[in-house]
């Protein structure tokens, strides 16, 4: 298991290297040319990994490094030992689900893209936005997306909404009931 973890870890932090230092005037999976040197820290595999990644989700891809190593952290931290296959299969529809729905989110959103090659939610999040606005409307689209990255994010995180909401009841109550005894105090 620590092997795994370093491996995994190592991966996210080159994959997050990679992107950081994308260059558009390296060779990538979107152009080509004689260029022999590469601006892009992670080399040429980076470079590549880093242009196929921002054409695709566009934004969202800074963040999909930092969501494996949080589950990879996640999963560690549980101790389970044996995960069966429906679960994993669960947590990578949970996955795809999540960050689908939000790179066609942020497409949706107000956020100019110039110095990302295929726009703020790359390809995917065109595609997606651009079905669900004509078969649903912009806010019913929005709507819909937003159901499936809350769906998304409860399986690949594993938590429950109802305990979320449930600890934010319970937050407030104990605030307003602090409130009310410091206030009877004064």
């Amino acid at each position: 298991q620590d092997i795994a973890l370093l491996c995994l870890s190592a991966l996210c932090a080159y994959l997050l290297l990679s992107l950081v230092t994308y260059s558009p005037l390296d060779d990538g999976w979107s152009t080509a040319g004689a260029n022999t040197t590469f601006k892009n820290a992670g080399g040429p595999v980076g470079a590549y990994l880093a242009d196929g990644l921002l054409h695709a989700l566009g934004y969202l891809a800074y963040i999909i490094p930092l969501l494996a190593a949080g589950k990879v952290v996640q999963i560690f931290r549980m101790h389970q030992i044996q995960s069966t296959g429906a679960v994993w299969l669960l947590r990578l529809l949970g996955f795809f689900l999540s960050v689908f729905s939000l790179a066609a989110l942020i497409e949706f959103s107000v956020f100019s893209a110039d110095t990302l090659p295929a726009g703020a939610g790359g390809m995917i999040g065109q595609s997606i936005a651009g079905l669900t606005i004509s078969l649903f409307s912009t806010i019913g689209g929005s709507i819909l997306l937003t159901l499936m990255l809350c769906i998304g994010s409860m399986l690949f995180w594993e938590f429950s909404w109802l305990a979320v909401f449930d600890a934010i009841g319970n937050f407030v109550l104990n605030t307003i009931k602090s409130i009310s005894l410091f206030c009877q105090g004064l």
